[in-house]
């Protein structure tokens, strides 16, 4: 699975998810004391939230 080139004339998103700006601004804040970037925040809050659903199916069989 190879990573998409990014046409660089196409209008950047930065986030891949549409988000309220107040809380954009209270990740970039939570981002900056935690001295992580802002899309590894992202990222730990999806793999989070797909380990929650698994275990929400694996405990209905």
């Amino acid at each position: 699975m190879g990573r998409k080139r990014i046409d660089p004339n196409k209008k950047k998103v930065p986030y891949p998810i549409s988000i309220a700006q107040s809380d954009l601004e209270f990740l970039r804040e939570q981002a900056k004391q935690e001295g992580v970037t802002v899309s590894s925040i992202f990222t730990s809050m999806i793999k989070r939230h797909i380990n929650e659903k698994r275990n929400e199916l694996t405990e209905k069989d």
